[in-house]
């Protein structure tokens, strides 16, 4: 993937030109919101194709700009559909970003918006290894630009209730019941049951064991997928179904209808 962003640049000129040519004024655009979703290509086991992250987040945009409506100030750019994936790469066919190559090209997208005048941009994250370079990026938009900067993901919003328990929850990391779940709501044709299982984690071994060390959370160790689960996804996907699927999405997109009105509210910097 090139590092230059071409297309993101297109489209924001395009939003930006249709905005014009209604008769909206061009320092209006400071009051638009950018939002960049960023997905990934690797593996989340034997049921779910390598797209699942990057499939979620296109999803994600389209169910928002329906909630949203026509009026809301926000300009949805191209998923990003490779990210940081370093953690998968002990498996073919997944693909990577390097962490600065990452962190430039986000950087230079929000750049891009801010050229076009827009001032506020939010980073939606569909991969959890992203979630360490975004922070970065909004931090560096925001000392660099002066941007309203925001790092977010849809599974922050949590879970609705009754979906899994907080062990569940904690341990339900990759390819388990949540995005099996989301998987089969949006696209069942792209999920194979058959081969769908109780994925154990060894997160749990880490919990019994040690009495802060963890793969991930307050006290954590860097570690590829493969230190947690030989077959590369973590939750129980055997419990999956559609009806969850579509709650967790209306969970997750109503999380983030309000995320984007805190921002548009925001007057920024």
């Amino acid at each position: 993937m090139s590092d230059e962003p071409d297309k993101t640049n297109r489209q924001i000129k395009r939003r930006l030109d249709a905005l014009h040519q209604t008769g909206t004024a061009p320092g209006d655009a400071a009051k638009w919101i950018a939002v960049l979703p960023l997905g990934a290509t690797e593996q989340h086991g034997p049921h779910l194709p390598f797209e699942t992250d990057t499939l979620i987040a296109e999803a994600l945009v389209e169910r928002l700009g329906e909630q949203l409506g026509d009026s809301a100030p926000v300009v949805f750019l191209p998923v990003e559909e490779i990210g940081y994936s370093p953690e998968h790469m002990f498996v073919p066919g997944t693909k990577t970003l390097e962490w600065d190559q990452a962190i430039r090209r986000w950087v230079r997208i929000g750049e891009q918006a801010h050229r076009s005048g827009i001032r506020k941009f939010v980073m939606l994250n569909a991969h959890g290894g992203n979630s360490p370079l975004m922070t970065i990026v909004a931090t560096e938009l925001r000392v660099r630009f002066n941007m309203l900067a925001v790092a977010t993901s849809w599974t922050r919003f949590g879970l609705p209730d009754g979906i899994l328990s907080a062990e569940e929850k904690h341990l339900d990391i990759h390819g388990g019941l949540i995005e099996t779940s989301v998987m089969l709501a949006l696209h069942p044709d792209r999920v194979d049951m058959r081969h769908a299982a109780n994925f154990d984690s060894r997160q749990s071994e880490f919990i019994e064991t040690y009495a802060h060390l963890r793969a991930y959370g307050p006290h954590s160790f860097g570690w590829q997928m493969s230190d947690l689960s030989a077959s590369g996804v973590a939750g129980d996907a055997s419990r999956a179904s559609a009806q969850n699927g579509e709650a967790i999405l209306a969970h997750a997109v109503n999380g983030l209808v309000e995320l984007l009105r805190d921002v548009e509210r925001h007057p920024g910097f």
